[in-house]
Protein backbone atom coordinates (compact mmCIF):
# COMPACT_ATOMS: atom_id res chain seq x y z
CA UNK A 1 0.00 0.00 0.00
CA UNK A 2 2.75 2.65 1.56
CA UNK A 3 3.99 2.19 -2.56
CA UNK A 4 0.70 2.91 -4.27
CA UNK A 5 0.21 6.18 -2.04
CA UNK A 6 3.37 7.45 -2.79
CA UNK A 7 2.15 6.58 -6.26
CA UNK A 8 -0.78 8.57 -5.67
CA UNK A 9 -3.42 6.24 -6.75
CA UNK A 10 -6.46 6.52 -4.95
CA UNK A 11 -7.51 4.67 -2.16
CA UNK A 12 -10.45 2.92 -4.29
CA UNK A 13 -7.56 2.07 -6.54
CA UNK A 14 -5.18 0.45 -4.33
CA UNK A 15 -8.68 -1.73 -2.83
CA UNK A 16 -9.88 -3.02 -6.13
CA UNK A 17 -5.93 -3.87 -6.86
CA UNK A 18 -5.97 -6.21 -3.39
CA UNK A 19 -9.13 -8.00 -5.05
CA UNK A 20 -7.65 -8.07 -8.90
CA UNK A 21 -4.63 -9.60 -7.19
CA UNK A 22 -6.34 -12.03 -5.53
CA UNK A 23 -9.24 -13.21 -8.12
CA UNK A 24 -7.13 -12.35 -11.57
CA UNK A 25 -4.33 -14.08 -11.01
CA UNK A 26 -5.48 -17.26 -11.51
CA UNK A 27 -7.19 -16.84 -14.73
CA UNK A 28 -6.87 -18.77 -17.58
CA UNK A 29 -7.37 -19.07 -21.58
CA UNK A 30 -8.96 -16.44 -23.57
CA UNK A 31 -9.66 -13.02 -21.37
CA UNK A 32 -11.87 -9.57 -22.99
CA UNK A 33 -11.64 -6.92 -21.37
CA UNK A 34 -13.98 -4.06 -22.25
CA UNK A 35 -12.75 -0.70 -22.01
CA UNK A 36 -9.58 -2.06 -21.37
CA UNK A 37 -8.02 0.15 -23.98
CA UNK A 38 -3.96 1.36 -23.01
CA UNK A 39 -2.34 -0.90 -20.20
CA UNK A 40 -4.84 -0.76 -17.31
CA UNK A 41 -2.10 -1.33 -13.73
CA UNK A 42 -4.48 -5.19 -12.76
CA UNK A 43 -2.85 -6.47 -16.39
CA UNK A 44 -0.12 -7.17 -13.90
CA UNK A 45 -1.71 -9.55 -12.38
CA UNK A 46 -2.63 -12.20 -15.16
CA UNK A 47 -0.54 -14.93 -15.58
CA UNK A 48 1.14 -15.46 -18.85
CA UNK A 49 -0.66 -17.83 -19.95
CA UNK A 50 -4.21 -15.96 -20.53
CA UNK A 51 -4.21 -13.94 -23.72
CA UNK A 52 -5.94 -10.66 -23.35
CA UNK A 53 -8.35 -8.79 -25.88
CA UNK A 54 -8.51 -5.06 -25.23
CA UNK A 55 -11.44 -3.32 -26.42
CA UNK A 56 -12.17 0.16 -26.68
CA UNK A 57 -14.67 2.58 -28.47
CA UNK A 58 -11.44 4.84 -29.02
CA UNK A 59 -9.22 3.92 -31.54
CA UNK A 60 -6.50 5.79 -29.89
CA UNK A 61 -5.84 3.77 -27.15
CA UNK A 62 -4.42 1.21 -29.63
CA UNK A 63 -7.24 -1.47 -28.45
CA UNK A 64 -7.11 -5.47 -30.36
CA UNK A 65 -10.95 -4.61 -31.10
CA UNK A 66 -12.54 -1.19 -31.31
CA UNK A 67 -16.28 -2.16 -29.99
CA UNK A 68 -18.85 0.54 -28.36
CA UNK A 69 -20.31 -0.68 -25.47
CA UNK A 70 -23.88 0.96 -26.01
CA UNK A 71 -24.26 -0.62 -29.46
CA UNK A 72 -24.17 -4.50 -30.08
CA UNK A 73 -20.87 -6.19 -29.90
CA UNK A 74 -18.96 -7.50 -33.00
CA UNK A 75 -18.23 -10.38 -31.64
CA UNK A 76 -19.25 -14.23 -31.90
CA UNK A 77 -21.41 -15.62 -29.38
CA UNK A 78 -20.00 -18.18 -26.83
CA UNK A 79 -16.14 -17.06 -27.35
CA UNK A 80 -14.46 -16.30 -24.66
CA UNK A 81 -14.23 -17.25 -20.90
CA UNK A 82 -14.11 -14.55 -19.19
CA UNK A 83 -15.36 -10.97 -19.54
CA UNK A 84 -13.67 -8.27 -17.61
CA UNK A 85 -15.99 -4.93 -16.96
CA UNK A 86 -14.18 -2.28 -14.60
CA UNK A 87 -15.17 0.57 -14.05
CA UNK A 88 -17.47 1.47 -17.20
CA UNK A 89 -21.13 0.49 -16.55
CA UNK A 90 -21.86 3.60 -15.06
CA UNK A 91 -21.22 5.55 -18.27
CA UNK A 92 -23.15 3.50 -20.84
CA UNK A 93 -26.92 4.60 -22.02
CA UNK A 94 -28.25 1.20 -21.31
CA UNK A 95 -26.35 -0.91 -19.05
CA UNK A 96 -28.85 -3.55 -18.95
CA UNK A 97 -28.63 -4.28 -23.27
CA UNK A 98 -24.93 -3.67 -22.49
CA UNK A 99 -24.37 -6.74 -19.51
CA UNK A 100 -26.57 -8.99 -21.75
CA UNK A 101 -24.20 -8.70 -25.42
CA UNK A 102 -21.28 -9.27 -22.56
CA UNK A 103 -22.92 -12.26 -21.47
CA UNK A 104 -24.16 -13.45 -25.23
CA UNK A 105 -20.36 -13.48 -25.89
CA UNK A 106 -19.54 -15.84 -23.11
CA UNK A 107 -19.14 -19.20 -22.77
CA UNK A 108 -21.28 -21.96 -20.81
CA UNK A 109 -20.14 -20.91 -17.56
CA UNK A 110 -17.86 -18.13 -18.33
CA UNK A 111 -16.91 -15.85 -15.71
CA UNK A 112 -17.70 -11.86 -15.84
CA UNK A 113 -15.64 -9.55 -13.65
CA UNK A 114 -16.85 -6.58 -13.11
CA UNK A 115 -15.99 -3.78 -11.04
CA UNK A 116 -19.09 -0.17 -10.18
CA UNK A 117 -18.84 3.01 -8.12
CA UNK A 118 -21.39 3.57 -5.88
CA UNK A 119 -19.97 7.14 -3.63
CA UNK A 120 -17.84 8.31 -6.00
CA UNK A 121 -18.11 12.12 -7.43
CA UNK A 122 -19.80 12.71 -11.19
CA UNK A 123 -16.56 12.00 -13.79
CA UNK A 124 -18.07 12.95 -17.22
CA UNK A 125 -15.92 10.66 -19.66
CA UNK A 126 -17.83 12.47 -21.73
CA UNK A 127 -20.80 11.33 -20.00
CA UNK A 128 -21.51 9.69 -16.35
CA UNK A 129 -25.12 8.71 -16.04
CA UNK A 130 -25.98 6.19 -12.99
CA UNK A 131 -24.52 4.96 -9.61
CA UNK A 132 -25.60 0.83 -8.43
CA UNK A 133 -26.11 -0.14 -4.95
CA UNK A 134 -26.06 -3.45 -4.14
CA UNK A 135 -29.42 -4.69 -5.12
CA UNK A 136 -29.31 -2.36 -8.22
CA UNK A 137 -26.63 -4.30 -9.69
CA UNK A 138 -27.64 -7.85 -8.46
CA UNK A 139 -31.03 -7.52 -9.93
CA UNK A 140 -29.57 -5.75 -13.71
CA UNK A 141 -27.11 -8.98 -13.65
CA UNK A 142 -30.31 -11.40 -12.27
CA UNK A 143 -31.86 -10.34 -14.81
CA UNK A 144 -29.51 -10.57 -17.60
CA UNK A 145 -29.49 -14.19 -16.82
CA UNK A 146 -26.17 -13.97 -14.76
CA UNK A 147 -26.15 -16.46 -11.74
CA UNK A 148 -24.01 -17.09 -8.91
CA UNK A 149 -23.27 -13.62 -8.00
CA UNK A 150 -20.61 -12.66 -5.94
CA UNK A 151 -20.32 -8.83 -4.30
CA UNK A 152 -17.27 -7.59 -2.42
CA UNK A 153 -17.00 -3.98 -1.08
CA UNK A 154 -14.85 -1.66 -1.77
CA UNK A 155 -13.99 0.03 1.45
CA UNK A 156 -16.78 1.39 3.87
CA UNK A 157 -18.06 4.76 4.87
CA UNK A 158 -14.67 5.91 5.90
CA UNK A 159 -12.66 5.09 3.12
CA UNK A 160 -15.93 6.74 0.80
CA UNK A 161 -15.39 10.32 3.02
CA UNK A 162 -11.34 10.37 2.59
CA UNK A 163 -11.72 9.67 -1.43
CA UNK A 164 -14.38 12.25 -1.32
CA UNK A 165 -11.59 14.76 0.54
CA UNK A 166 -10.42 14.60 -3.36
CA UNK A 167 -7.56 17.29 -2.53
CA UNK A 168 -5.75 14.78 0.36
CA UNK A 169 -4.83 12.26 -2.92
CA UNK A 170 -2.76 14.97 -4.03
CA UNK A 171 -1.09 15.07 -0.50
CA UNK A 172 0.82 11.93 -0.48
CA UNK A 173 2.57 11.39 2.30
CA UNK A 174 -0.16 12.70 4.69
CA UNK A 175 -1.84 9.75 2.67
CA UNK A 176 0.37 7.56 4.65
CA UNK A 177 -1.68 8.39 7.58
CA UNK A 178 -5.63 8.92 6.00
CA UNK A 179 -5.90 5.70 4.31
CA UNK A 180 -4.65 2.78 6.99
CA UNK A 181 -6.87 5.39 9.29
CA UNK A 182 -10.07 5.22 6.99
CA UNK A 183 -9.24 1.59 6.84
CA UNK A 184 -9.24 0.57 10.16
CA UNK A 185 -12.38 2.77 10.92
CA UNK A 186 -14.16 0.92 8.19
CA UNK A 187 -12.93 -2.15 10.39
CA UNK A 188 -13.99 -1.41 13.69
CA UNK A 189 -17.98 0.37 12.81
CA UNK A 190 -20.30 -2.27 13.58
CA UNK A 191 -20.92 -4.72 11.04
CA UNK A 192 -24.72 -4.67 11.92
CA UNK A 193 -24.35 -0.99 10.18
CA UNK A 194 -22.46 -2.55 7.57
CA UNK A 195 -24.72 -5.06 6.54
CA UNK A 196 -27.93 -3.33 6.51
CA UNK A 197 -26.57 0.22 5.31
CA UNK A 198 -23.35 -0.52 3.62
CA UNK A 199 -21.77 3.12 2.06
CA UNK A 200 -18.37 1.85 0.12
CA UNK A 201 -16.67 3.45 -2.49
CA UNK A 202 -17.96 0.71 -5.19
CA UNK A 203 -18.44 -3.52 -5.41
CA UNK A 204 -16.06 -6.42 -6.86
CA UNK A 205 -18.75 -8.50 -8.92
CA UNK A 206 -17.71 -12.20 -9.85
CA UNK A 207 -21.39 -13.65 -11.30
CA UNK A 208 -21.54 -16.63 -13.81
CA UNK A 209 -23.01 -17.51 -17.34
Amino acid sequence: MIKDILKGKSLGRILMNNYCQKYLSGLEGKIIDFGGGGSPSYYKYFNNEVEIIRTDYDGSKQPDLIVDLNEPFPIETDSFQTAILFNTLYILDRPQESIKEIKRVLKKDGKLYLTVPLIFNEAPEPVDYWRFTSMGIKKVLSEAGFKNIELHKIGERFSSAISLANPFRKLKYLNLVFYPMALFLDWVLPNKIKEKHPCPLGYFIICKK
